[in-house]
């Protein structure tokens, strides 16, 4: 997906970017504005350090028993109500794939082989960025909690462009980058 984040796209662009990671039209949002980490979410998806991918399926009532079973097995462990239709889709396309419990965080499941996290619902930028630290996590998938009723599915995939080591060099320059410039307002202001 492409997101211009130029003055004459830019609005848009934040509205898609937050449309994706709030999934349900009632919710408070995925992304804080005035928040460090969403704005350094922007900052490496305009430099194309992190790409966003939007993953179509098709919406099916055919699922096998075993997979069903699976998909609610995950539900379960994401700690959710109802079994998505991207767990379905996953669960299906994955068979074997296992997640770690160890690494389970914010009611997101890591699966080492796929080196993904995936999320149904929700997903703040600061949350994604605890699950990219982690060495050994390429790809954060958020699947909307409510899929529409039309005959595809979608999730979107966040993929680090570029190796761990540069991304946490990036974060950590460019988070260092904000931090000198706060505390240049604050000595501004005699504190």
């Amino acid at each position: 997906m492409v997101f211009d984040f130029s003055p004459e796209g830019g609005r848009a662009a934040c509205q898609k970017l937050e449309r994706i990671l709030s999934s349900s039209p009632w919710s408070t949002g995925g992304l804080n504005w005035s928040d460090d980490y969403t704005l350094l979410l922007l900052d490496l998806i305009n430099s194309g350090s992190i790409e966003v991918i939007e993953r179509r399926f098709a919406l099916r009532d055919d699922y096998s028993d075993e997979e069903q079973s699976r998909a609610k097995r995950l539900t379960q462990l994401m700690r959710k109500k109802k079994v998505n239709a991207f767990l379905l889709h996953f669960s299906s396309r994955f068979p074997r794939q296992e997640n770690d419990s160890q690494k389970t965080m914010y009611n997101a499941l890591f699966f080492p082989e796929l080196m993904t996290y995936i999320r149904c619902g929700n997903l703040g930028a600061e949350k994604m960025f605890d699950m990219f630290m982690l060495e050994g996590c390429n790809t954060v998938t958020v699947a909307p909690e409510y899929q529409g009723s039309n005959s595809d599915g979608v999730a979107y995939s966040f993929v680090r462009a570029m190796r761990y080591v540069k991304l946490k060099a990036s974060v950590d320059e460019i988070w260092d980058k904000r931090q000198r410039a706060i505390s240049e307002v604050y000595l501004n202001l005699n504190f």
